[in-house]
């Protein structure tokens, strides 16, 4: 009981912290190119982790682990998830990433029957199409006033949300041979070896690999480095590790809608984002289709539980 306790507190603060993490992203993108972000957030989180393995504040070993497992992990997240958000970011506005990223609970269950064969129940699937009916709604109702500009914003964090939900099942079936920190470690490594291996390619291929470094030095940008590579990249991924290792994947995905809420409110307080009525009645229906999806999603996995104990 202790334990998902904890498990769920980490999970608030992962929230918010991911919430407001898509606003810092927004705001370098203004400065800085894709893979200069992505390359230079996990260079700082790298530099960050490692400095805590040196000192021996957590502790990482990979000796007769099967890393193909973990392997598998990274190439959902960090690789594809972080390609596709900072591709969406940059093309939708906040308020839409963060309306857009609440279906993941309807994802993830989507993936759980997929991919573990597990079953849903009827009022689950009204919940499912509810959530996906409100984000399909805000895309339509977005690109029409946008004149499309919008759409391809919106399909990245499809993509980017549909690599999350992959993660988020399989970082749980592999957390029995890793722990939290050691797939963190892992996510970071690999992210910072092969975002800035890309990005190296780009500068030279552009004639610009001899100020490679030089967002880094930029003051407009080491706020959000700083946030994005330690909170968002170490702090964030190592609770939600953790969180994963002691609840349900499905548990974990419905503490998405309170990153929705902080994204929202970000980008409407702090960008002066437009909010519209059809951002409200859709990005209501998401949350409800999120948020129902996962209610009866326990129950049913509740009153399975009674059944075998019964038995």
């Amino acid at each position: 009981m202790k334990k998902s306790v904890l498990a769920y507190a980490a999970l608030i603060v992962k929230c918010l912290i991911y919430g407001l993490s898509i606003l810092f992203t927004s705001r370098l993108l203004k400065n800085e190119s894709t893979f200069d972000v992505l390359a230079f957030r996990f260079l700082v989180s790298f530099i960050f982790i490692q400095i805590l393995r040196l000192f021996k504040v957590i502790k990482v070993s990979f000796k007769g682990k099967n890393l193909k497992a973990v392997f598998l992990i990274v190439i959902f997240e960090p690789i594809g998830y972080f390609i596709f958000e900072t591709l969406g970011i940059g093309q939708t506005s906040t308020l839409m990433t963060g309306i857009t990223l609440a279906l993941m609970p309807v994802a993830v269950i989507i993936a759980e029957t997929l991919i573990l064969k597990e079953t849903t129940t009827l009022i689950q699937k009204l919940y499912l199409t509810m959530g996906v009916t409100g984000t399909a709604f805000i895309a339509c109702m977005s690109s029409v006033n946008s004149g499309g500009s919008e759409l391809l914003g919106i399909i990245f964090i499809i993509l980017a949300m549909i690599c999350g939900c992959l993660y988020l099942i399989f970082s749980r079936k592999f957390s029995v041979d890793f722990c939290a920190a050691e797939i963190t470690y892992f996510m970071v490594m690999a992210g910072t070896i092969i975002f800035n291996f890309i990005n190296v390619v780009i500068h030279i291929s552009n004639g610009t690999i001899t100020n490679y470094f030089s967002p880094l030095f930029n003051p407009q940008n080491i706020v959000g480095f700083l946030y994005l590579g330690l909170l968002a990249s170490i702090c964030a991924t190592m609770l939600n590790n953790f969180a994963l290792s002691k609840i349900q994947a499905s548990s974990a995905s419905v503490f998405s809608g309170l990153s929705t809420i902080v994204t929202v409110l970000a980008g409407v307080l702090v960008n002066n984002e437009s909010f519209y009525w059809y951002h409200l009645l859709g990005g209501a229906l998401t949350l409800a289709g999120a948020i129902g999806t996962n209610y009866f999603r326990l129950k049913t996995f509740e009153m399975n539980h009674e059944i075998e104990v019964e038995s």
